[in-house]
């Protein structure tokens, strides 16, 4: 696992269409830790887009698995990713490549 908060990206959730802040508290190959203003529903499809400061981006589709509330403006979800799109290489970067196999 990986602390990506000092990481220079932009990071939101996509939710029917819908885009929405969100910081990534923990990410690796295929599951993520995610905090947002919105209100996550368990089961719900999202997607986890990174804007890179090189300009790239990557997608990572997932599921909610859980959610909780994280203090009093924000919830926390955790997701499991079914994917990635996009750049891989700053992807791989960023949790390394033993991360996709764990």
């Amino acid at each position: 696992m990986l602390d990506c908060g000092s990481e220079p990206y932009h990071v939101h959730l996509e939710v029917a269409g819908e885009d929405h802040p969100a910081v990534v508290l923990e990410l690796n190959g295929h599951r993520a830790a995610v905090r947002s203003a919105f209100a996550l529903a368990r089961d719900a499809t999202v997607c986890v887009h990174i804007d890179w400061a090189s300009g790239a981006h990557t997608t990572l589709p997932g599921r909610v698995q859980a959610v909780a509330p994280h203090g009093p403006r924000h919830h926390l979800a955790h997701l499991e990713l079914t994917g990635i799109e996009g750049d891989w290489a700053s992807f791989l970067a960023l949790v390394g490549p033993a991360a996709l196999a764990s």
